[in-house]
């Protein structure tokens, strides 16, 4: 919340909307868990490590990079987030 987070486009793996199931009984290894969001560490069996910057419950988007790491945010309009960094950039 109180700084940006920065990657590359290039290094996203894949873009996926998740919804109550994939994310159920993760657990919080270290961060905020509520008051202004869900923002820190937090695994659980199907995803395992991720990094949470969650504002909404109801528009998750998980993004899986090339490096191994994933990262759930939730952007006002996940279907036109992952609508942009699908797109193919010009020559």
């Amino acid at each position: 919340m109180l700084s940006k987070v920065h990657f590359k486009k290039d290094n996203i793996k894949n873009l996926q909307q998740i919804g109550k199931q994939t994310i159920a009984k993760s657990i919080r290894i270290f961060g905020n868990g509520g008051l202004f969001g869900f923002t820190g560490y937090f695994s659980n069996a199907s995803i395992c490590k991720m990094r949470w910057f969650v504002m909404r419950k109801d528009t998750r988007v998980l993004i899986d990079f090339y490096d191994g790491e994933k990262i759930v945010i939730s952007p006002n309009e996940p279907k036109e987030f992952m609508n942009i960094f699908k797109a193919k950039e010009p020559d």
